[in-house]
């Protein structure tokens, strides 16, 4: 009887687990980026903690180019 319902027990915390997991890389990956994306950032967007939204590793160097374009512009203009 123990094993039954150790087993149950472990069967949902492994269903909400990997729901969490799911949920989490959707919610990061899909909707703020728009992008499938690729294991390297599925696994460093597991190990994020709640509320953080890391960069796409792709968009790190052109965010910074933009950014840095955007800088330019604005001293031109002052």
């Amino acid at each position: 009887m123990i094993r039954h319902v150790a087993t149950a027990t472990l069967l949902v915390l492994s269903i909400a687990a990997a729901l969490w997991t799911a949920a989490k890389v959707f919610r990061i990956g899909v909707l703020l980026t728009g992008q499938p994306p690729i294991l390297k950032e599925i696994l460093l967007w597991i190990r994020a903690p709640v509320g953080m939204v890391p960069l796409r590793i792709e968009f790190v160097p052109e965010f910074r180019k933009a950014l840095r374009a955007l800088l330019v512009g604005l001293e031109r203009t002052n």
